[in-house]
């Protein structure tokens, strides 16, 4: 998809479909009517950031594996992707020179069986099919996660992503901190493309809070190289 021209038709697509998605929203339509005004490549993180009607539609459609509404928000998927990949490596520079290896986090709500997949797939691979948000604050991680929360009427539990990520080695995915570019400045944001890869190092529970560990895979990954071969069979 990403590969696919972004035209003007693909421009007008998406918004007729975003128009038909919400014909009973004055307040939606009226933001897709400043999109269709005043858009600009260069401002596709900070439309992300906005809890928008983009945003709301790219989420659900990725998480719902719904191909046809996928293929129209190409236009916008790919100027999320590339302003990302522009940041990437500004990003990775503004690092200290001696932080080889970075840890990010991120809290969510997650459901009991999903977290039994996870823990039978540890030393195995999980790629994330939706744009991956993190933050460098542990703190505000487990916040999310809902801090541990015993009496979740979902009977969902509080899960922490922690991700190892080796700054000296390529990555095929790009992932940036967002904070200048985002509507919240003061959030300590870093976002991942879609597709990223991770193998699952650990799941561990820690009082009333779960833990799994992740790290980014690139392609010199062993795992990798092996799924990849195994696949192109």
């Amino acid at each position: 998809m990403l590969r696919l021209h972004q035209t003007d038709f693909a421009r007008q697509e998406m918004i007729e479909m975003c128009r038909s998605k919400y014909e009973n929203s004055l307040t939606d339509l009226e933001k897709i009517n400043e999109f269709q005004r005043s858009y600009q490549h260069s401002h596709a993180i900070e439309w992300y950031t906005t809890n928008s009607f983009l945003y709301r539609l790219l989420h659900q459609a990725l998480r719902m594996e719904d191909i046809d509404t996928i293929f129209k928000l190409r236009y916008y998927i790919y100027d999320l992707h590339n302003q990302l990949a522009q940041l990437h490596t500004s990003y990775l520079h503004s690092l200290p020179s001696d932080q080889r290896i970075l840890t990010l986090y991120r809290g969510q709500r997650m459901k009991i069986t999903e977290l039994a997949r996870l823990q039978q797939n540890v030393d195995k691979l999980i790629s994330m099919n939706n744009f991956l948000s993190t933050t460098n604050n542990v703190t505000a991680a487990i916040f999310f996660a809902g801090n541990g929360c015993l009496n979740d009427p979902d009977g969902n539990v509080s899960v922490v992503y922690q991700i190892t990520i080796d700054t000296s080695v390529p990555h095929s995915i790009p992932f940036a901190k967002i904070q200048y570019e985002s509507i919240f400045e003061d959030e300590d944001e870093v976002l991942f493309s879609m597709a990223s890869v991770f193998r699952i190092d650990n799941v561990e529970k820690y009082e009333t809070l779960w833990v799994v560990e992740l790290t980014l895979i690139n392609k010199e990954d062993e795992t990798w190289n092996n799924l990849t071969a195994h696949l192109n069979k």
